[in-house]
């Protein structure tokens, strides 16, 4: 067991590797403040910063080294970004709702997680189209959806909320 930097607080958690070895997570700062970070035997570990807020958090990062997560904007509201050392953090934007969380990348780039549609609508699954931009996956005509995880064939996992209670794992396909 290796145990990792934090960013100068006291919590730290990583929650995802690549093949590289590369570790994604958060950790909190000295101040009140959490962010993302990347860390890497070669480079040590670096903070991913925020979209202006002060909390940020790394979920998953493929083998091409891109991270993504969520960031809080200034005005609180939270964004799911993707991070690559080229470009640094990158808003996706929303579904025309206030909050979006990204929980997954594969390496052909495609992220998924979840959206708000609106100040009171049913959270939506999405993932990114061909351009970067957010995608609706729908739900079950049940009370919303989150995509989870995806692999490289565009296999989605995730959760849908049905009516009635409880929460039902919902599988999203292509082809290959």
């Amino acid at each position: 067991m290796l145990p990792l930097p934090s960013l100068g607080g006291l919590t730290a958690f990583a929650n995802d590797t690549n093949d590289a070895g590369e570790v994604v997570g958060g950790s909190d700062l000295p101040i009140v403040s959490s962010h993302a970070f990347l860390w890497s035997r070669v480079s040590g570990i670096i903070d991913l910063g925020t979209l202006g807020g002060a909390f940020s958090v790394a979920r998953a990062i493929n083998n091409r080294g891109e991270v993504v997560g969520s960031a809080d904007l200034a005005n609180g509201e939270t964004r799911a970004f993707k991070w690559t050392r080229a470009g640094g953090m990158v808003d996706l934007g929303t579904l025309n709702g206030l909050d979006t969380h990204a929980w997954d990348i594969n390496d052909r780039g495609q992220i998924v997680g979840i959206a708000g549609l609106a100040v009171f609508g049913d959270p939506r699954a999405f993932t990114t189209g061909e351009s970067g931009s957010l995608v609706d996956l729908g739900d079950l005509a049940e009370l919303g959806a989150e995509a989870r995880a995806i692999n490289r064939c565009w296999q989605i996992v995730g959760l849908s909320v049905p009516a009635v209670g409880g929460l039902r794992a919902v599988e999203w396909t292509r082809r290959c």
